[in-house]
């Protein structure tokens, strides 16, 4: 049956009704802080198409999913990093400071989400700004490039420490970043 009003899809041997699912998003969100274990281990044990509703459970918990994001950024795999990266952008401000470490990762993916997610976050800190600045010396150019394109969306709060590490900072690539 092709009619679109259909609100049920198949995985595997299931069909999963697209309310139910919502449903369930709308019941762990108000149940918050002592579901997120379970959504976060559940990131990693479920099949990749079931991420976007765990995703979006966490997005609603808000700030108290953030501690247990940042913790399994330690622990996951690079996809489930660059998905983590990715909601704790979706916080916004309360996730700023596992964003700033996501920095740090190993995995370029994660950095690059990273970078993203930090610059369409707000407020934007000097802490925001440091680690976008420091984005701009990484050496996978699309890192690089995240973080200049974070660094516009931060406005004037980047200005004077752009144009100090314009002046001063002695890595050539991070001042072309600049420049540019």
């Amino acid at each position: 049956d092709n009619n679109t009003d259909q609100k049920e899809y198949c995985t595997g041997d299931k069909l999963w009704d697209k309310d139910v699912i919502w449903e369930a998003e709308n019941v762990l969100q108000g149940i918050g802080l002592p579901a997120v274990p379970g959504l976060v281990s559940a990131l990693e044990t479920s099949p990749k198409d079931k991420h976007p509703n765990i995703l979006e459970a966490l997005r609603k918990i808000g700030a108290h999913s953030v501690p247990s994001l940042a913790q399994a950024l330690k622990i996951s795999s690079p996809a489930v990093k660059e998905e983590i990266a990715s909601v704790l952008g979706r916080i916004g401000e309360p996730a700023i400071l596992a964003l700033v470490l996501c920095m740090s990762d190993t995995d370029k993916s994660v950095r690059m989400h990273a970078a993203t997610a930090l610059g369409n976050t707000t407020p934007h800190t000097k802490k925001v700004v440091a680690a976008l600045i420091k984005g701009l010396k990484d050496g996978e150019e699309e890192v690089r490039k995240s973080a200049k394109e974070a660094l516009i969306l931060t406005g004037n709060i980047a200005v004077a420490d752009l144009a100090k590490t314009l002046k001063t900072d002695p890595d050539p690539v991070c001042r072309r970043q600049v420049a540019e």
